[in-house]
């Protein structure tokens, strides 16, 4: 898989089959869904509708057809002209898409999140029996290298396997954890795509609100007719 820098964005290139557009804004864009990713896509010239969340920290996904806002933190639809957008700084976005299903999604995980369960809520609120079919790719947002927490982490269970000191500063993996989740429920390993870019030290163009970077970066899916 690329990531390709074009029209003052970043396309994933090479993971999904050719019909499915997908990337992340760069800081040109301030976070606007309507706005900034209409002009994105006119500016790759088709025009989609737009479905994006008001995020909450939250477990709830919402199986939508219809552009809008939402309220929760995980979007999925299997509607063809329907392109679907979540925003980040720091926290992590995860694209999903199953050509078996004709499915796609995205996901806010932060951390409130993820100790909510939002990627095992994925088969109850999506109605499917297991992820085997599914692609993923996990977005620009925060890593274990600047991913640190405070002691009250070790008091959940599902975080401890991916908790780790280095001196007196505890850091959380969240790619791994995911990983780890995803992968209970059928994922296959070689459908697992980590882009490996840190919203802190990446040195790229992302958003970051713990470098009190204001904005949201957009990432986002869409099945081009």
């Amino acid at each position: 898989m690329q990531i390709i820098h074009k029209n003052l964005s970043y396309i994933f290139d090479g993971w999904f089959p050719e019909k499915i557009f997908s990337g992340f804004t760069s800081t040109f864009f301030q976070g606007k869904p309507e706005e900034d990713i209409s002009s994105l896509f006119l500016s790759f010239g088709f025009t989609k509708k737009i479905a994006y969340m008001k995020q909450i920290h939250s477990e709830r996904i919402c199986f939508v057809k219809d552009a809008g806002e939402y309220e929760g933190d995980g979007l999925f639809t299997n509607s063809k002209d329907l392109s679907l957008v979540v925003k980040t700084a720091d926290c992590m976005p995860i694209i999903l898409h199953s050509e078996v299903l004709k499915i796609t999604g995205v996901i806010h995980m932060g951390w409130r999140s993820a100790i909510c369960g939002i990627l095992d809520n994925i088969i109850r609120c999506v109605n499917i029996s297991e992820l085997s079919s599914f692609k993923i790719i996990l977005g620009p947002g925060m890593r274990k290298c600047c991913y640190s927490v405070g002691e009250e982490f070790f008091g959940h269970k599902s975080f401890v396997p991916f908790l780790s000191r280095n001196g007196e500063r505890i850091f959380f993996d969240p790619v791994n954890f995911s990983r780890n989740t995803l992968l209970k429920y059928g994922v296959d390993e070689n459908s697992f795509c980590d882009t490996d870019i840190c919203s802190i030290c990446s040195g790229k163009d992302i958003f970051s609100h713990r470098k009190k970077h204001a904005g949201r970066t957009l990432s986002f899916i869409t099945v081009k007719k």
